[in-house]
């Protein structure tokens, strides 16, 4: 039996939640004992090889992870079974042909063009064969994780790491382990560290992997003879491309800001940009708590009808999570300067404007909600393809345009604006081809209290 819509938000909501903090407290620890390790060279050379290795796991993927997330909760939901498990090994089939394409590309010339031509680190080819590993150890982990989620098991997958580059159990057994070979004094380098992460990731992904079978095995002893259905539905091929250029589209956008303003501007500017876009992650905190809860419901009450009570629910998450971005809006305007300068020096403060207006375009971006979502897992994912890439490739040739005039502050106020319009499409677009809101709306506490009653 499917748990109450309640119990999953409060429940899922408080994995999610703590996964999100979790995730971040260690990314932050891991970077402590980066430094206390490592000399300044092999930090940055670590972050080079966790760029290749997150970045190749996202292209192996291939849009495979958020399409396992719609297609398990739908056949779920329908009471499918019958499928599960064929639906599973077709997406770990999917992933294993994704890792070694692009395990073959790597090794075969372009992870050697990366690092000496683009990194210009000709030594850290050496690493190449362990940064093949840590891309596949890096794509299973993510979509195990979201694999667990399909089955609305919101903890398995928050643990795993959803869409962070390696999971929150890895990264935390990894630093034990790492603090553990310091203190019986023996040697490390960049290598051992690398090692011992790819290690810890291995052993996690087999115990995911021992549960996630059990998992199917049981949902299957329920399955009912489904002889004759439409199974066409469930496939898994077509939804990939619209996927994967999503996804990519938004990993692109979260990063080719800092990639302009590097170009363009001084060193020491990109460092001002990159401190102040960090702190921008806090801002869209409360809608990734939501979107790591909400897509096997949108999924869910999608194919059994229930749209208005899809909408009641996700206005109603969208609107707290609006409410704690826009205080952390204001925390920005009111104190972004001294944040600015606490967190990293008096010489940061200077990114104060970048910084609001970054904050800005985030804040629109939870107030929004869940649209992408909606569209992806509505059926909808070739909309949201085309308005993803558009808007990108749009804002990605305006910033580049006006870089060298207007400086870091342009490219973020590019940035904002292109958010903003991507939002505002998207938001339309849920409207007029699947019929719900997704923005939030004005509630009485008591109403957000009761955030999931209605669609009992």
């Amino acid at each position: 039996m499917i748990p109450s819509l309640r119990r999953r938000l409060y429940g899922g909501g408080a994995w999610s939640f703590s996964g999100r903090l979790a995730g971040a407290g260690l990314y932050f620890l891991l970077n402590v004992v980066l430094v206390r390790y490592l000399d300044p060279e092999d930090v940055g050379f670590f972050f080079v090889l966790l760029s290749v290795a997150t970045g190749g796991a996202l292209l192996a993927q291939m849009g495979v992870s958020q399409a396992a997330t719609k297609l398990i909760s739908e056949v779920l939901s329908l009471g499918r079974s019958d499928v599960l498990v064929s639906l599973v090994a077709r997406v770990f089939i999917t992933c294993a042909i994704g890792i070694l394409l692009v395990s073959a590309f790597l090794y075969l010339g372009v992870g050697e063009l990366l690092f000496s031509k683009l990194f210009r680190h000709q030594q850290l080819s050496a690493f190449l064969p362990l940064v093949i590993v840590w891309m596949a150890t890096t794509t299973l982990l993510i979509v195990l994780s979201e694999t667990f989620r399909g089955f609305h098991d919101i903890r398995a997958s928050a643990l795993l790491g959803g869409s962070q580059s390696s999971g929150v159990i890895s990264i935390g057994i990894t630093i034990l382990v790492w603090v553990a070979m310091r203190e019986f004094g023996v040697p490390i380098d960049l290598a051992l560290l690398v090692k011992s992460l790819v290690v810890v990731a291995v052993l996690v992904i087999l115990a995911a992997s021992f549960g996630l079978v059990k998992k199917v095995g049981i949902a299957a002893q329920s399955a009912v003879s489904s002889i004759g259905a439409d199974n066409r539905k469930f496939r898994l091929l077509p939804l990939l491309p619209s996927f994967f250029l999503v996804s990519a589209t938004v990993y692109i956008m979260q990063q080719s800001d800092i990639w302009i303003v590097a170009a363009s501007e001084k060193p020491e500017i990109t460092a001002i940009y990159g401190s102040a876009s960090r702190l921008v992650f806090a801002i869209g905190m409360p809608l990734m708590i939501v979107n790591g809860v909400v897509p096997p419901m949108i999924s869910e009450l999608l194919a059994k009808g229930r749209s208005i009570d899809l909408e009641n629910i996700l206005r109603r998450v969208t609107t707290l999570a609006t409410w704690a971005a826009g205080i952390g809006v204001m925390i920005v305007i009111i104190a972004g300067e001294h944040i600015l300068t606490l967190l990293f020096g008096a010489f940061y403060a200077d990114g104060y404007l970048v910084l609001v207006i970054l904050s800005v375009g985030k804040f629109v971006n939870v107030m929004a909600g869940s649209s992408g979502l909606v569209l992806l897992m509505g059926g909808q994912h070739r909309l949201a393809m085309l308005l993803g890439v558009s808007t990108a490739f749009l804002t990605l040739i305006t910033a580049s345009l006006i870089a060298q005039e207007y400086g870091s502050v342009g490219v973020a106020t590019v940035f904002a604006s292109g958010l903003i319009v991507h939002n505002a499409l998207m938001v339309v677009a849920v409207h007029k081809t699947i019929n719900i809101r997704t923005y939030a709306g004005w509630f009485s506490l008591k109403e957000l209290r009761a955030l999931a009653d209605s669609a009992k």
